[in-house]
């Protein structure tokens, strides 16, 4: 990860894991962080988060659908089967 270390990173990891906690109940662990290819399959939900300041640039949180759903149904209370806008604006 050329230019990147856990300074700039674990920021996103850490908010992500609380939030996942506070919001949907959801205990996660955070894995080895790693730069992925951008090329992401049809059934992803994929968040892209723009970086100004004094580093700039671009990180992406990605999940397949199903997770994303599940993610949703817990935040909304509600049974998501399908990504729509709703569901896609409680999970971003």
């Amino acid at each position: 990860m050329a230019g990147l270390n856990a300074e700039h990173i674990n920021p996103f990891l850490i908010a992500a894991t609380k939030i996942l906690k506070d919001m949907c109940f959801v205990d996660v662990k955070i894995g080895k962080p790693y730069v992925k290819d951008t090329d992401f399959t049809e059934d992803t939900l994929v968040i892209m988060i723009g970086i100004t300041g004094e580093i700039r640039g671009q990180a992406m949180i990605a999940f397949p659908n199903m997770v994303a759903c599940d993610i949703a149904s817990k935040m909304i209370m509600m049974p998501i089967t399908q990504l729509d806008e709703l569901s896609t604006s409680a999970v971003c």
